[in-house]
């Protein structure tokens, strides 16, 4: 028997790998951006469950147990009772501090630059930190998911800062081109190598880098980090300035993607 000789892929064949190749990346994207906006409304849904029904529940005990103090029959029970109402609302400032980390209504309500504002204001106060804004953003509320998307970057670079950077001073910017939102959240703290943290991170040590990079590039941006032991460091994230019309397209083009891959995995 004769043994053909094995023929190279020409020209044509590689083509159409990548146009597979790129295919496929743009299918994952378009779906993983679907996936971002289920987790943010099952996000929205439970902090709205926390503050309406828990929140609510726990006011009316408080409400209570601020009555039976007063009354003049409690003198025996008074102590048990105030640290009753210092546990309840103990517990209410923390069922509100978790309902706010997990979807902030201000980010719904009153979009990024506000949400921004009032997240790192709130946490540099409670870390010992001084924080520095300015904020050139549009006055048009923009595409969802790169607001959410940029909020869940600068949450995770401000945790960063209060864990590893011994900073004293933060400086937050967002500002826009003509086709890019910019994020900067920058640090006086001590500073890193990125690369060798980079590749720390690739083998599994250390998600945050990381995490960081794919939420940009979820909201078709990009993120790089700037650093230097000594120097502090940099967070740089922008995305491109989408319409609301290209964002409704891309939603209908992910839930026609995960009707076929149901159809067709149900057969």
């Amino acid at each position: 028997m004769q043994i053909q000789p094995r023929q190279s892929a020409g020209p044509s064949d590689c083509r159409s790998a990548e146009e597979r190749l790129r295919e496929c990346y743009r299918r994952l994207q378009i779906l993983s951006r679907r996936l971002v906006e289920v987790q943010e409304n099952e996000r929205r849904s439970i902090a709205r469950e926390l503050h309406d029904e828990i929140g609510q529940t726990l006011t009316v005990a408080q409400l209570n147990l601020q009555t039976a103090a007063q009354s003049p029959a409690a003198s025996s029970i008074l102590p048990q009772l105030r640290a009753s109402l210092e546990a309840v609302d103990k517990v209410l400032e923390q069922v509100h501090d978790i309902s706010l980390n997990l979807r902030p209504s201000m980010l719904d309500d009153l979009g990024l630059q506000a949400a921004l504002h009032w997240y790192f204001t709130k946490q540099t106060a409670l870390a010992g930190l001084r924080v520095e804004f300015h904020v050139e953003s549009p006055e048009r509320r923009l595409d969802p998911i790169i607001e959410t998307e940029c909020f869940r970057i600068a949450q995770e670079a401000l945790t960063n800062v209060i864990r590893h950077a011994q900073a004293k001073l933060l400086k937050v910017s967002l500002t826009a081109d003509d086709k890019y939102l910019h994020l900067r959240v920058r640090d006086d703290g001590i500073g890193f190598e990125v690369a060798p943290e980079r590749e720390k991170a690739v083998l599994g040590a250390s998600l945050g880098l990381l995490s960081m990079e794919e939420r940009a590039s979820l909201a078709g941006g990009e993120l790089e980090h700037i650093s230097s032991p000594g120097k502090g460091t940099e967070v740089h994230a922008w995305f491109p300035l989408r319409t609301s019309a290209s964002d409704k397209s891309t939603r209908l083009h992910a839930n026609e993607i995960l009707e076929s891959t149901h159809s067709r995995y149900s057969r």
